[in-house]
């Protein structure tokens, strides 16, 4: 009986924990298509921009064209580079439809106003600090953990089936000696020990002991499993993060040159220093690494999520302190 209570009791821990897991899915998810929905309405309104700044260079190139100062052939390179714009902006409109319908699914409404998404708390400085982090609070390895000493309580359990068993017994009694004579009555007491021990069950306790035992290996096994995954799981979120915050820096630097030069361009252009096609050249590429920026910082912001997840950290308790849970 104590070994079913104790098994029952680190049942109900593992079940904890798998809500644990289920919140992280949850808050995953959650913030995830948060960010799908913000990068693509970035890339459409980048898009739009780009749109813009390019129909009025073609309206430019071509009533220059009228004028003989540019060929017919820099009309057709900008009225080519503003229907390729448009193309990108039809498919970027098409994502951020497909993000809104992710976002429905899992928020249960459609997104309205986004606010710019909040710091999170707790993202490690370190890889180590990151693996030290998992290793104690992961809800996948303190499941699989608890669950391992649900199935060493059942060993116990079964085990118990082998040793002897000791009852006492009571009976006391009052009955009457004879029918309707009053104050005749027999009275008796009696006290036994009875003592059980199995001796043959032909092999059916020692099975279950067996099948006990072979449950607890599985379930030491998926221990070592879980660990594993999460390992495997933090050192992946750390690379995605890591990746995607040094790419973030670098195309924000680019982006500052790249407005420069297409400032430049434009201005040469108009002079008869650059062709054309430099010119859409550096607007295209402007309007790539700000594309490219917005992604990075997307996947940077997911992947420090995806790794609080890793480590057992995204959780309400943790990302807003002061919420009644």
């Amino acid at each position: 009986v104590t070994a079913q209570v104790r098994g029952a009791a680190a049942s109900v821990l593992a079940g904890r924990e798998g809500v644990r897991q289920i919140e992280a899915e949850v808050l995953l998810g959650v913030i995830t298509a948060y960010m799908d929905v913000r990068r693509d309405r970035q890339t459409v309104d980048i898009l739009r921009g780009e749109i813009r700044i390019l129909e009025a260079e073609v309206a430019e190139t071509e009533a220059r064209g009228k004028l003989g100062v540019v060929t017919k052939t820099d009309v057709a390179q900008a009225d080519a580079r503003l229907l390729s714009t448009e193309a990108q902006l039809s498919d970027a409109e098409g994502k951020l439809a497909v993000s809104n319908s992710e976002y429905l699914d899992i928020v249960g409404q459609s997104p309205g106003d986004l606010a710019p998404e909040p710091q999170l708390p707790g993202v490690p400085t370190s890889l180590d600090d990151a693996f030290e982090a998992a290793d104690h609070n992961n809800a996948q390895v303190l499941g699989a953990v608890e669950s391992e000493r649900a199935a060493r309580e059942q060993v116990t359990q079964a085990k118990a089936a082998l040793g002897p068993t000791i009852a006492l017994k009571l009976d006391a009694a009052v009955q009457p000696t004879e029918p309707f004579i009053p104050r005749q009555y027999d009275q008796s007491f009696t006290a036994a020990v009875v003592f059980n021990q199995p001796i043959f069950t032909s092999g059916l306790n020692a099975s279950k002991v067996r099948a006990a035992a072979d449950n607890d290996a599985r379930a030491a096994l998926n221990v070592e499993i879980a660990r594993r995954s999460v390992i495997q799981l933090v050192a992946q979120s750390w690379s995605q993060l890591t990746a995607a915050r040094s790419a973030g820096t670098l195309e924000q630097r680019q982006i500052s040159d790249e407005e420069i030069a297409a400032e430049g361009n434009r201005i040469e252009e108009r002079a008869g220093l650059r062709t054309t096609v430099d010119m859409l050249n550096a607007e295209s590429e402007l309007a790539s690494s700000q594309v490219a920026f917005v992604t990075s910082h997307h996947d940077e912001y997911v992947a420090a999520a995806g790794l609080l997840s890793a480590m057992g950290m995204l959780e309400v308790r943790y990302l807003l302190p002061t919420t009644q849970l």
